[in-house]
């Protein structure tokens, strides 16, 4: 879809399009003849302005999955590698499945929150308890000023 086709479907604004694109938070954007298409997923889900820790990682990917938003590792702050360590996580501790259509490899849009994903994210406002949910801490080094895209 292109930008316009974007803004109207996620009733957003221009300027958020802009933090959008500008950010990295879509991930598979093209350009064909001076158009700018982007993939017909879900919004992306807003965030704001969050210091991060491991149980909100986990929050941010579930509360993504449940409200069917995207969510990616630059929206995060983290590398593909870690946002994948996050993703392994919580498959392995049942919060999340992988879809049985074919979906990109490296790509949220692979999995969906199961029901006991929903009950957890249900039982708390903002962050996960790391330790009452069984999910591993999964150490991470943020490095704002590197993550940024020029």
């Amino acid at each position: 879809m292109t930008i316009k086709e974007a803004i109207k479907k996620w009733n957003t604004t221009d300027k958020t399009m802009i933090k959008y694109l500008s950010e990295g938070y879509i991930d598979g954007v093209t350009i064909t003849d001076n158009v700018v298409y982007i993939p017909d997923i879900g919004q992306p889900l807003n965030i704001g302005n969050v210091k991060f820790t491991c149980g909100k990682i986990y929050y941010y990917i579930l509360k993504a999955l449940d409200d069917q938003r995207y969510i990616n590792s630059n929206m995060l702050k983290i590398t593909e590698e870690q946002f994948e360590l996050f993703l392994s996580a919580l498959e392995s501790s049942g919060y999340i499945s992988v879809s049985t259509e074919s979906k990109p490899k490296n790509s949220i849009l692979r999995y969906y929150i199961t029901p006991e994903g929903v009950n957890l994210i249900k039982r708390c406002k903002n962050e996960i308890s790391i330790k009452k949910s069984g999910l591993i801490e999964i150490n991470f080094n943020l490095n704002l000023n590197a993550m940024k895209i020029l």
